[in-house]
């Protein structure tokens, strides 16, 4: 099983429950859209929202499709054990 080293997570549990809010409404193969106005209720401003998606991008544990004036939309990717 591969670990991913916690400094790249540091400050990601706020986006990390959110995603698995949704992943639980949504199905676990989801594409989720990041809506600034949900996120606010997880405790993340809008800065603080996009660290954390690049945290989680870096750890290798989302996929993110950004785009100029749209909210992301990520992929939650299941890591498996081995």
């Amino acid at each position: 099983k591969e670990q991913v080293p916690m400094r790249l997570l540091e400050g990601a549990s706020e986006l990390a429950l959110y995603l698995q809010y949704k992943r639980g409404i949504l199905g676990l193969n989801a594409r989720i859209q990041i809506r600034p106005t949900e996120c606010r209720e997880f405790g993340l401003g809008d800065r603080r929202r996009q660290r954390q998606i690049d945290s989680l991008v870096t750890a290798g544990l989302i996929e993110a499709d950004k785009g100029v004036g749209r909210c992301p939309i990520v992929k939650v990717i299941d890591l498996m054990e081995g």
